[in-house]
């Protein structure tokens, strides 16, 4: 598996133990949600197997919306 990178840059990321609220902190939060899932999409069969997940699993949650 290749290394993945965040597409913004470390100017501009928040540390995970940030704690944001209000509109701001929803947006963090989708846009975690979307880097998360985009990197489950990404594992091999092999990695899904060791979380127990399989490739349709790991495609119906890394087709959700965001904010879900």
């Amino acid at each position: 598996m290749s290394a993945r990178t965040s597409p913004l840059p470390a100017s501009l990321r928040l540390p995970a133990a940030t704690a944001v609220t209000g509109w701001t902190g929803w947006l963090v939060r989708c846009w975690r949600n979307w880097e998360t899932r985009r990197g489950l999409a990404e594992l091999d069969d092999h990695l899904l197997k060791d979380l127990g997940l399989t490739r349709e699993q790991a495609m119906l949650e890394s087709d959700k919306l965001p904010w879900r």
